[in-house]
Parts: structure tokens; C-alpha cells; sequence
């Protein structure tokens, strides 16, 4: 087991100086307003792009889900490093200010659970679960994690493991806290916006309609080019299992709103699943 996990997108994803750092922090959440304190999201679908890209999204979608003192994140693997199941040994994920304690307990129940496996590999500089880290702190400075980055997995094996995902999670809450699950992934990627937003809008359909089989077919079946299509396959296979009976689209966006440029974006989503 690893005892911390350095940062590796800090400086280029999000700052990485104290200051600057905490600017950013302040920016993602300067358009953020509660919500209308609904019941508490059982899990969430969040961008991983760059802070001017897509934190605000972040920052809007956290503060309405009630963020609990454990969360399961997963990820897509962008490197291509370690297993495609792979959970986070490190004891902590070190940040450019603080760190983040994992939840050993919960990940040793996730892997015994869910076939998943214990390897650093994949995490060692993969973004997407870093870059919302300091993000969540913000939200619930108390805040624990598993950490899960997935590579292409088939669709059977989705469901797999976020059925097991699921049924942990309901035990493990007879006696403890609320979990909740993150599925950090960004949409469509280098599109002209028009299509982007066209076919962003029918795997948010699937999501807000809870169908994770019907996402991963729609996205498989058209090329959308959703990286995290997997982990957010797995999550709403998990919040089903959960209890989760509706979803809620908070902000669509994409990288042309602040870029300007509408021939290449990359397209970013905030949903809730109560």
C-alpha cells in the first residue's frame, strides 16, 4: 500500500501555487447557488476538464448534492497504465494545499465485492478524480474517498460491477454514513459545437433517464466520444440498486464558451441522481 498518492495535474489542469490555487477554488464555485434542498444526491456525474474549462459546472453540480463525509469516485483511464479496475491503495492523495484521506475500510470492501483490484498504476497520472479533489474539500472539508479509475470495459461487465457496487453500498449503510458516487467524465471531444451538442444530448437522455444499459449502447452505437462512459455506466447501474429514482441535468456546457472557438469543443455536464 502506498502512503500518499502526489499530485500530477496540478499546475496544468488547476494551479499550483497556494494562491492561485485558492482563486480557482473561488471561481468554480462563484456561480454555484443551493439548491432547493431536495433529498441528498445519491450519486453525480462531473466534468474533469480544466478549472476555466469546467469548474464552475463542478461547482454548481456539488453544492446541491449534499456532499457526505465518503464518496466513491471512478474515473475512465486516459493513460492506458495498470489494470482496468483498479482502486487506489495510496492512503492519501496529496494536493497543492491539504490532502484527501481514502477510505481503507470501504475500497477493501469495494475490491472484495466487485472483482476490482488494488493497483497505483492507473492512478499515477490520471487527472480526472485529481482535478475534483480540492473541489470536494471545499464542499465538505472532512471528506474521504475510494478512488476507481475503469478502462474499456464491456457493457456486461459495467453492470457487473455496479450491481456489486451497489449492493456494498447498501450494506455498508445499515451501519454508517451515506456514500456518494462520482462518475467524473467530459462528453463529446473536438466536435464543432452544433454536433456536440446534439450528441451529448442523447447520452445525457440515457443518464437522466437512469437507463445505463441504454447509455453505454448509444454511446458505443453512435462513437460518441464520452471518455467516461464506463465509469458513469457503472454508477447508474449502482444508484439503481441504491434506490435512485430520478435524475437531474444542472448545467451543459462546453470548452467553446470560454475559448470562442465552435469548430473543436469539448463538451462538459453537471447531473444529479436522488
Amino acid at each position: 500500500m502506498l502512503d500518499q498518492r502526489p499530485p500530477s495535474a496540478a499546475g496544468t489542469f488547476y494551479p499550483d501555487h497556494p494562491a492561485a490555487y485558492a482563486r480557482g477554488v473561488a471561481e468554480c464555485f462563484a456561480t454555484a447557488e443551493p439548491g432547493d434542498n431536495g433529498p441528498p444526491a445519491r450519486a453525480t456525474v462531473l466534468p474533469h476538464a480544466g478549472w476555466r474549462y469546467s469548474g464552475q459546472v463542478v461547482g454548481e453540480t456539488l453544492v446541491r448534492a449534499q456532499v457526505p463525509s465518503r464518496v466513491v469516485i471512478l474515473c475512465p483511464n486516459h493513460t492506458g497504465r495498470g489494470s482496468y479496475r483498479a482502486v487506489s491503495t495510496a492512503a492519501r492523495w496529496n494536493l497543492p494545499v491539504g490532502s484527501v484521506e481514502v477510505d481503507q475500510s470501504l475500497a477493501t470492501t469495494i475490491r472484495s465485492t466487485t472483482g476490482l483490484e488494488a493497483d497505483d498504476r492507473a492512478h499515477a497520472a490520471e487527472h480526472a478524480i485529481e482535478v475534483l479533489l480540492p473541489l470536494l474539500r471545499h464542499v465538505r472539508p472532512d471528506v474521504s474517498i475510494v478512488p476507481i479509475c475503469l478502462g474499456p470495459l464491456a457493457m456486461q461487465d459495467c453492470l457487473e460491477i455496479g450491481g456489486a457496487l451497489g449492493r456494498a453500498l447498501v450494506h455498508r449503510a445499515k451501519d454508517e454514513p451515506r456514500t456518494l458516487l462520482i462518475a467524473s467524465t467530459d462528453f463529446s471531444h473536438y466536435l464543432p459545437a452544433e454536433e456536440a451538442e446534439r450528441l451529448d444530448a442523447l447520452a445525457i437522455d440515457r443518464i437522466r433517464a437512469l437507463d445505463p444499459q441504454g447509455l453505454f449502447e448509444v454511446v458505443r452505437t453512435l462513437g460518441i466520444s464520452m471518455c467516461g462512459v464506463v465509469p458513469t455506466t457503472v454508477v447508474l447501474k449502482a444508484a439503481i440498486d441504491m434506490g435512485a429514482a430520478k435524475c437531474h441535468l444542472v448545467r451543459y456546457t462546453h470548452s467553446g464558451a470560454v475559448t470562442n472557438d465552435w469548430a473543436r469543443v469539448v463538451g462538459y455536464a453537471g447531473m444529479l441522481v436522488n
